[in-house]
């Protein structure tokens, strides 16, 4: 694909939306492949990105906000006020946004349109004087439209009121983080944490157990979970983990890269997992599908060493990743070559780090 083309096919993206995917998973992608996105809205750190509908917010460490109404064709911007560190972004099934600051914040929407925010603050006995409440690392509504965030502490914090007020539904207060969550439905909770946690709730909250461990070495940076309840995490150094459906262990998928991946996501027929210095990979997730991934290298524009902190998909195959670099969009998972070489000289996300 020329650059000619490629303009062509992002602009038409763009214009009118997507037309149509590859959910091929870069199957025919070679070590330093590229797949191109096009830069769209702020150009800012961002940190997380979520979709309701063709509603899309995006949240930076700077207070900054982008908004797209149209399924990612065009975006506003927004910064709250005092630039509160933003880290995390969800969205419920009513189509409201609720977004996670570094400092104990939830922010939600007031009634006049600007941002509120809601101390996270359970009262959790047992915390040390001055120490504060634990320190949220993610946050997730759930199929009932409750939010979740886990963190500092092993601490697992369910708001059945918006982020009004929080209780603890586990928190054994060691010094152990909490990063990541996901839901199979409203009462099945899985959440990851480093040292191989896996804390699992069939109930809402109301109990956990423990889940088979991961790696004692892993430090989780994102999780995605699906509706037949298998669950993939990414983490450090390129490592991928399945749990599948009642299984006693998780599985390591071959991932094709040694960068730190810290988002994933659900695109089409495939899973999309985006990371450090323009690592990205991609699985197909069909019936039968081969379990290892395919690395290419992510470039927006002519900037190959970036790091992609989040990704959520669009319409038909396309999808958004958000990092470094701000906001772009990726029209498929098809391989292609720019006319001349990006500026770093080799795609390869294995090579010199």
């Amino acid at each position: 694909m020329t650059n000619a083309d490629r303009r062509r096919v992002l602009g038409a993206l763009l214009a009118w939306g997507v037309t149509s995917g590859a959910a091929a998973a870069a199957a025919d992608c070679a070590p330093g492949c590229a797949v191109f996105a096009e830069a769209v809205g702020t150009h800012d750190a961002m940190q997380a990105v979520a979709r309701s509908g063709t509603r899309l917010l995006a949240v930076g460490s700077k207070g900054r906000v982008s908004v797209s109404e149209d399924g990612g064709r065009s975006w506003g911007s927004e910064a709250i006020d005092g630039r509160p560190p933003l880290i995390d972004v969800s969205a419920c099934p009513d189509g409201r946004f609720f977004l996670l600051d570094f400092r104990r914040g939830l922010w939600a929407r007031d009634g006049d349109g600007g941002w509120e925010r809601r101390p996270i603050d359970p009262g959790v006995e047992g915390v040390a004087p001055g120490a504060g409440p634990p320190r949220s690392l993610a946050l997730r509504c759930d199929p009932a439209g409750r939010l979740w965030a886990v963190g500092e502490d092993s601490s697992i914090l369910r708001s059945d009121d918006d982020g009004r007020t929080w209780r603890a539904t586990y928190a054994d207060h060691s010094d152990r983080l909490l990063t990541a969550l996901g839901f199979v439905d409203a009462e099945r909770v899985l959440v990851v944490g480093e040292f191989g946690s896996v804390l699992v709730s069939d109930d809402g909250g109301a109990t956990w157990r423990d889940g088979p461990r991961l790696p004692e070495d892993l430090y989780p940076h994102a999780l995605h979970v699906g509706d037949d309840g298998r669950a993939w995490c990414v983490a450090n150094t390129g490592l991928i983990h399945r749990l599948d459906v009642d299984a006693e262990a998780w599985v390591r998928e071959p991932a094709g890269t040694s960068r730190a991946l810290f988002g994933v996501a659900r695109v089409g027929a495939s899973l999309v997992a985006v990371g450090a210095g323009a690592a990205a990979v991609a699985r197909s997730v069909e019936a039968g599908s081969d379990p290892a991934w395919r690395p290419f290298a992510l470039i927006e524009g002519r900037r190959a060493a970036r790091d992609w902190r989040g990704v959520v998909a669009l319409d038909e195959g396309a999808w958004i990743a958000v990092g470094e670099a701000g906001l772009a969009v990726v029209p498929g998972l098809e391989a292609s070559r720019p006319d001349e070489d990006p500026v770093v000289g080799d795609l390869d996300p294995d090579a010199a780090r």
